[in-house]
């Protein structure tokens, strides 16, 4: 089953009378913080409550990069946390990073994981160099036995933005340009 959209979270929410975006910053971070520790130790299941209002914080943060009724254009990296047994987080590109995301939620979610937190960079021409030189960076810092290709065992979500922001200097993407709104 696929995971639920901002749109379908947001209309579970409403049903529910539960305003997520207006419950405030601390009860975002003790939700986060309940469901990460409930998540590890196999308390709660992805499904829960806390899971839920989690995603949609996660999905909100990201914006219209998310909507999947948005045409993209342009390559976007990104960085996906994903909450479980074992935290991980996700680094990757794509030209279509709605259903990409969808993609991983839907696959992380078989096996018991939750999506924590997600970042996606603007639509640039291309993101191979800058993936390219992220990975690099954190693979030579973080833990070899924690780590699988783009798959970080154990990192921070936040150590993960800080060494993207640190090869953006490096890899100097371009801003992709949108498409033209004029039919010929």
């Amino acid at each position: 089953m696929a995971p639920l959209s901002l749109t379908e979270l947001e209309a579970a929410f409403a049903q529910a009378g539960i305003p997520p975006h207006q419950l405030g910053r601390s009860t975002e971070e003790e939700t986060r913080e309940r469901l990460l520790a409930n998540l590890i130790s196999g308390k709660a299941a992805r499904k829960s409550s806390e899971a839920l209002l989690v995603e949609y914080w996660a999905m909100w943060r990201l914006g219209y990069a998310a909507d999947p009724d948005r045409r993209p254009y342009g390559d976007r990296l990104y960085v996906l946390s994903f909450a479980g047994a074992h935290p991980y987080v996700k680094i990757g590109r794509t030209d279509n990073f709605a259903r990409r995301l969808r993609e991983h939620r839907t696959s992380a979610g078989r096996h018991g994981y939750a999506l924590f937190d997600a970042w996606a960079s603007e639509p640039v021409e291309s993101a191979h160099d800058w993936e390219t030189s992220v990975l690099r960076t954190l693979r030579r810092r973080h833990d070899p036995d924690e780590t699988d290709g783009e798959y970080f065992y154990g990192l921070a979500y936040d150590q993960a933005l800080t060494v993207v922001d640190e090869e953006r200097l490096w890899a100097r993407p371009r801003a992709a340009q949108p498409p033209s709104l004029t039919t010929t």
